[in-house]
């Protein structure tokens, strides 16, 4: 039992007793982690909190596979700069060079790791493609 006290000018606060609580002390597993069901500090758990209480590594999967699909929606919206520079009213090439150079060293680390990078090269594979075309057909 661990007693602490507050000390103020002149002022000095008895030792506060820990606040005992009805919980089994939670049994321990092999790897070290806790055995308990992780609870939510929301009285009402919603789909988010829920969320919130998985293992880090299925909140990651979930987060790389949304950023692959919002990717692949940011590059796709270039068709309609293609479409445009093909009728006569050409944009500007220098973003969507940029876009092109971004997505190719993206999808080249991707595929360089050692455990391949399946939600970033999916994510910039359209984008290396449709930046290019996108450049392209601005210079003519």
């Amino acid at each position: 039992m661990v007693h602490t006290s507050v000390a103020t000018a002149n002022h000095r606060t008895p030792p506060q007793a820990p606040i005992p609580t009805n919980r089994p002390a939670p049994a321990a597993d092999p790897t070290g982690r806790s055995a308990a069901p992780l609870e939510s500090k929301h009285p009402r758990k919603g789909r988010l909190a829920s969320f919130l209480e998985r293992d880090e590594t299925q909140i990651v999967a979930v987060i790389g596979r949304i950023a692959s699909v919002l990717s692949v929606i940011m590059y796709v919206s270039y068709i309609t700069q293609i479409s445009n520079n093909l009728a006569g009213h050409p944009g500007t090439p220098w973003q969507p060079l940029a876009a092109f150079f971004n997505c190719v060293m993206w999808t080249a680390y991707g595929v360089l790791k050692p455990k391949k990078d399946w939600p970033i090269i999916v994510a910039n594979v359209p984008g290396i493609f449709l930046a290019a075309i996108t450049f392209v057909t601005s210079l003519v």
